[in-house]
């Protein structure tokens, strides 16, 4: 395990210096369009190529055949061909020059398919030898605030804003769903990364890397199944030693929603109660809607003198509601856990004003 190569490889991913449309398309409605026209439109500094063999050109630009007819080294490959494709394309980009890529294409184990999971292991098997930084297969697409990265292949506007959170998870909809709610709160995800099966980077590489961004101040997981136990660990546990709060949303609480992990990204979803148990160890807060992720990611950083840093066991947020007010959430439901403060051990029970949390925490 060498979280610094984990750091590099997401370093690569997420402020590269070109970006390579690999299966370029102008079909409208397509993610091809979509990330082209959101690499532009998010005005991303670094060129913009297009490789689709049979088009010498799309959308006015040159549309080139292979990595080899490019004026420069790819850097990062945005991964828009079939599956079929995919393994080959990572190999030739990866001797062309390239540092990473996000691979779009499904079809890597998704939906109990025993050929589809075998193409997946050859997959990982690839990406570990060529040394890319890769989010996916099955993904679709990051937002980089910093780097004004965006291959995310979302149609409402986004804004882009360094901020303190950072947003990493195995489903896009579930990422695009939570940054709508933390937007709404004012509050700017300054990444937003869909990991998709993760048969490269995983949730302990993006948090490795997010460790080190002093300006993030809360790190948002959402996790279908654990891939690498102990580097998730030790991500986890730098993070919280430089500071940062994470807060973690679990599929799998259900037989349902172990089944549904598996059919969306292959991943057999351990239970709740074993992750809970790994999230005491490093101090993860574990949510169990999206609606508690937004309230727990709110709270941390935006309000003053709580102290609050690590929990001493897994926090886990039953419900988060307004107050009839509005003014304050309350948080209704939480089983009693201590958090550790500047000043001792506070208590936090049930449906106490956060009022009240800021004056038995401080």
């Amino acid at each position: 395990m060498n979280l610094e190569a984990s750091k590099k490889k997401v370093a690569a991913l997420t402020a590269p210096r070109n970006a390579v449309l690999v299966g370029a398309s102008d079909r409208p409605g397509s993610w091809a369009a979509r990330v082209w026209r959101n690499l532009n439109q998010y005005q991303f500094p670094g060129p913009i190529y297009l490789i689709n063999p049979r088009r010498d050109t799309i959308w006015d630009r040159p549309c080139y055949p292979d990595f080899k007819s490019l004026p420069e080294p790819p850097d990062h490959m945005v991964v828009l061909v079939p599956a079929a494709g995919v393994i080959e394309t990572l190999k030739s980009g990866a001797a062309a020059g390239a540092r990473s890529a996000t691979v779009f294409s499904a079809g890597f184990g998704e939906a109990f398919d025993k050929e589809a999971a075998a193409r997946g292991r050859e997959l990982t098997a690839v990406i570990e030898e060529s040394g890319l930084g890769v989010s996916g297969p099955n993904c679709m697409g990051n937002v980089c605030a910093k780097s004004r990265l965006v291959t995310l292949t979302e149609d409402r506007p986004l804004k882009l804003r360094e901020g303190p959170v950072a947003l990493v998870g195995q489903s896009g909809g579930m990422m695009i769903f939570a940054n709508s709610g933390l937007e709404e709160r004012g509050i700017a995800a300054e990444y937003l990364i869909t990991s998709g099966n993760e048969c490269g980077l995983s949730a302990g590489d993006y948090i490795a890397f997010f460790a080190d961004q002093p300006e993030l101040k809360v790190i948002v997981i959402y996790v279908e199944a654990v891939s690498d136990l102990e580097k998730f660990k030790a991500a986890c546990l730098m993070a919280r030693a430089a500071g940062k709060h994470i807060v973690a949303l679990k599929l799998g609480q259900s037989e349902g929603g172990r089944q549904a992990a598996m059919a969306h990204t292959g991943s057999l979803a351990g239970s709740v109660e074993a992750f809970d148990a790994v999230a005491g160890e490093v101090g993860v807060i574990r949510a169990d809607t999206l609606d508690d992720v937004v309230e727990v990611s709110d709270e941390p950083w935006r309000i003053p003198g709580t102290g609050l840093t690590r929990p001493s066991k897994a926090v886990r947020v039953e419900a988060v509601r307004p107050t009839q007010d509005g003014r304050k959430p309350v948080l209704e439901t939480w089983t009693q856990h201590t958090f550790k403060t500047g000043s001792g051990w506070a208590w936090i029970v049930a449906a106490q004003f956060v009022d009240d949390v800021q004056k038995n925490a401080c």
